[in-house]
């Protein structure tokens, strides 16, 4: 319960930075907000290459919990919010997340063009087993939102991996070499083609 009134006010935190802000005037203006974990301290060498201009905020182990906090400080940070964030996070899954807390995201951002990266585990490997439900509700939040909201999009990672994980992964989670180059281009190419939707 705690959690979730955390959430709460720092969703209406961001909105309120947001609308103070002004908002952004178009989805190809203003700068990119990148949110991972592991995955995307993996993978910020070949994004950047794509994406230089992109601002790459990634921690190993980070919660998905976390997200709005850090939307929060990173707009603090630079003075302006992001018109446009990529939301890489779910491997490291919490208790107390679901899908209106993916709402609550929309909701905060409602200018801001949102790519989620859906998350996936390998629950062949041991210390991945009984996860798999709970990333698969996250990803399911993560396309839902994306089918009802123009804003919304998903590179869908998950459904990627899903069949041949080896060629992609590592040790279950994360990228190979293969997969860095696969998952930097459907970071990049997905936002790509949901802010060319927006126009």
């Amino acid at each position: 319960m705690r959690m979730r009134v955390v959430v709460a006010v720092v969703a209406v935190l961001v909105a309120g930075f947001f609308a103070a802000s002004g908002g952004v005037a178009n989805a190809d203006q203003g700068y990119t907000l990148v949110i991972g974990d592991s995955l995307t301290v993996n993978g910020r060498e070949a994004l950047q290459a794509r994406k230089p201009d992109w601002v790459i905020d990634g921690l190993n182990g980070r919660s998905v919990n976390t997200v709005l906090e850090r939307i929060t400080q990173g707009a603090a940070a630079r003075g302006e919010v992001p018109s446009r964030v990529v939301i890489a996070l779910g491997t490291n899954d919490s208790s107390v997340w679901g899908p209106s807390d993916y709402r609550a995201i929309q909701k905060a951002l409602p200018r801001a063009t949102i790519l989620f990266v859906t998350p996936w585990r390998d629950t062949s490997y041991v210390r991945n087993r009984g996860r798999g439900t709970t990333m698969a509700g996250y990803a399911a939040s993560m396309r839902n939102l994306a089918a009802k909201f123009r804003h919304v999009c998903v590179a869908d990672w998950a459904k990627r991996v899903q069949h041949t994980p080896r060629t992609y992964l590592v040790d279950g989670v994360h990228q190979n070499a293969y997969g860095l180059r696969v998952w930097s281009w459907m970071v990049a190419s997905r936002m790509d083609d949901c802010v060319a939707g927006r126009e």
